[in-house]
């Protein structure tokens, strides 16, 4: 425990900020402001994904006629 305080110290004299403890959000300011990031990221690579696969078998396909 020592050791973590003397760490914490070094960093805020290093630094010259101390940590700020940010108040805790309610749930429903919660709900108000996510955003999911990650899941529309990943559905947009799903599609693109998908669009790389459809349009290599169509090209495919296209060549072999």
């Amino acid at each position: 425990m020592l050791l973590l305080k003397t760490i914490d110290m070094e960093t805020t004299q290093t630094t010259g900020l101390k940590k700020q403890a940010s108040p805790p959000i309610s749930e429903e300011q919660f709900d108000r402001e996510f955003k999911p990031k990650g899941a529309v990221a990943f559905f947009v690579l799903l599609v693109i994904l998908g669009l790389i696969i459809w349009y290599g078998i169509y090209f495919l396909m296209l060549a072999r006629a």
